[in-house]
């Protein structure tokens, strides 16, 4: 296979507004613990959000390493897909940790609503890849479709 590197997209903690009216919005990673968190079927029990405190104003080389608060989380749903993941959250059902391609409609519609923003996930982005077979000369519809999907990921912002 051959990849491409088509950009990054941001990962973020989100909530329907009627799941943080019923349940509180959580204002310290910590505080997950208390909520439901809606995770991938393939890593029930095993689920592990990790998060630092964003720099505010300080350059990176100013300011000493910060630690990771990393918090286990559970919750009643499972799914094998994020789709199902984000329609459970859209349903009320908890809290979800994405990246923000994801869920790019329903940020952009506000059906969604980003928590924990003081807090930066780490890692703070998911690469987003474009796989083919490897091949001496690529099919044009194939390079045409790569490079549209580069031009669409690299200024998108979603939430």
């Amino acid at each position: 296979l051959r990849a491409r590197n088509l950009g990054d997209s941001r990962r973020e903690v989100c909530a329907s507004e009627a799941y943080l009216i019923k349940n509180g919005t959580p204002q310290h990673p910590s505080e997950l613990t208390e909520h439901q968190c809606l995770t991938f079927r393939e890593h029930p029990g095993f689920n592990t959000w990790v998060f630092r405190e964003k720099r505010k104003g300080k350059k990176k080389s100013q300011e000493p390493a910060q630690d990771l608060i990393k918090v286990k989380v559970t919750g009643n749903f499972f799914a094998r897909s994020s789709d199902g993941i984000v329609a459970a959250c859209l349903a009320g059902m908890g809290l979800i940790l994405m990246p923000d391609w994801n869920m790019g409609i329903e940020l952009q519609q506000k059906k969604l609503r980003v928590v924990l923003s003081d807090y930066e996930l780490a890692p703070a982005t998911t690469p987003i890849w474009a796989l083919h077979t490897h091949q001496r000369q690529v099919p044009p519809k194939v390079r045409a479709f790569i490079d549209f999907m580069a031009d669409h990921f690299a200024g998108a912002q979603y939430s």
